[in-house]
């Protein structure tokens, strides 16, 4: 005579469908931290940049924007200096050693 009801299972039956469950979960979300980094990686380095530029700029972008009185012009002067210097820096000839 059994003391399980007919319409449950064993218990170890049990236990093992959800270790599987569990272990499957794990496994899809590795594979999707996985590809995550594979998509964020290349990225690093420009957010890196972009983080030590504007810790960098913040002072001139502060005393700018308070002299010229608007924050979104002082925003606009720097963006075009950089774009106008990093242009600069990419046409002048390099000396053949």
């Amino acid at each position: 005579m059994s003391l399980q009801p007919k319409d449950e299972k064993p218990a170890s039956t049990a236990a093992s469908a959800v270790t599987s469950d569990v272990a499957i979960r794990f496994g899809l979300v590795g594979l999707l931290a996985y590809w995550s980094w594979g998509v964020i990686a290349p990225f690093l380095t420009i957010m890196l940049w972009s983080a030590i530029l504007t810790v960098a700029l913040y002072p001139l972008f502060d005393r700018l924007a308070r002299w010229l009185g608007h924050r979104w012009l002082a925003a606009v002067l720097i963006t075009l200096k950089s774009e106008k210097q990093s242009h600069a820096q990419l046409q002048t000839p390099q000396k053949a050693d």
